[in-house]
């Protein structure tokens, strides 16, 4: 059996799609942190009021709806950009082996239609694809999209409906995931920083006791805690940094354990001064498959150069960048 892609157990869009923090984030919430107090009064000038990380204030419930109002989904927001991404696989063999495969950079040109973005191979480990091997990727995949639209006027009725029905599960599900999020975490407020020109809270966040998931990842979220960094004005999410506290089962252990201090680091940009998009992201993680391999990888994915998508990018490729 050939190797397959790790899910991995605290995957981005889990956490609310929410750069390194600028220390590490504590264990525990504070201490002086309160359970269940009352929202306070907006400040004087509008502003949401700020703590400390002894003194934190909790979120009140208008901001927290900003918050849930300015969720979007990046693999959406991306379909308007083109943009070289930078990233190492970590795959799991059918016998639990787990390996991290080679830096690999991708230019990604977007579709509006799910499982057609194009993710152009361009240079492993840094060397560039040979001009042979880059020309044959190329002309596989103008071949595929032609088959593609073929498949799509043939398509029936029946057919339609039944893709659409999927892809609407799958919005479904993500809401879901969102919805966990929103019900398993709770938030205060501990301090404010500036990212790309806009005022950003800084909040701690750390699972509410006695709250069912409706969802697995949900699951997982519960044994997490760290800070976030949200837009004051509109309540974007462009940075986060949370910490397992806990060791995470996978399959109810069967499948697989990720240890105590697993941790996953996630940071957007403003691009255009439009739209906040991934800029990075950071996962460390120990623990063991099938209750006997043991794994440790430290991966890290870059996105970058996004540029407006336009037809002639789309299909008139440029030679990639030495």
């Amino acid at each position: 059996m050939g190797p397959r892609r790790v899910l991995h157990p605290i995957p981005i869009a889990v956490l609310l799609t929410a750069s390194l923090a600028a220390g590490q984030a504590p264990q525990h919430p504070p201490a002086s942190a309160p359970a269940a107090a009352p929202a306070p009064a907006p400040a004087a000038n509008g502003a949401h009021p700020v703590g400390t990380p002894e003194k934190p204030v909790p979120v009140s419930p208008e901001f927290l709806r900003k918050m849930r109002g300015a969720i979007r989904y990046d693999d959406d927001l991306q379909q308007a950009y083109t943009y070289t991404e930078r990233r190492r696989d970590v795959r799991i063999s059918g016998l639990g082996k787990v390996t991290v495969g080679p830096m690999r950079t991708f230019e990604v040109y977007p579709s509006n239609q799910p499982g057609r973005t194009y993710k152009r191979l361009i240079a492993v480990e840094g060397q560039p694809l040979p001009a042979d091997e880059l020309a044959r990727r190329d002309a596989e995949h103008r071949q595929n999209i032609i088959a593609e639209m073929e498949r799509d006027k043939a398509e029936s009725p029946a057919a339609r409906n039944e893709r659409l029905a999927k892809e609407a599960e799958e919005r479904k599900e993500r809401d879901a995931i969102v919805n966990d999020a929103f019900a398993i975490f709770q938030a205060s407020v501990i301090g404010r920083e500036q990212i790309d020109g806009q005022d950003v809270l800084v909040m701690w966040i750390a699972p509410r006791q006695n709250v069912s998931p409706k969802t697995r990842e949900g699951g997982y979220m519960k044994n997490f805690n760290g800070k976030i960094w949200v837009v004051e004005a509109d309540g974007e999410i462009v940075k986060l940094d949370l910490t397992a506290f806990d060791d995470i089962s996978v399959g109810l252990g069967f499948v697989g354990r990720v240890h105590q201090g697993a941790r996953l680091e996630f940071a957007r940009r403003r691009i255009n001064n439009e739209t906040w998009l991934p800029a990075s992201s950071h996962i460390t993680a120990k623990g063991r498959t099938l209750l006997f391999r043991p794994f440790d990888f430290d991966v890290r994915t870059d996105y970058r150069d996004y540029k407006k998508f336009s037809v002639e990018t789309k299909v008139t490729f440029e030679p990639p960048k030495q």
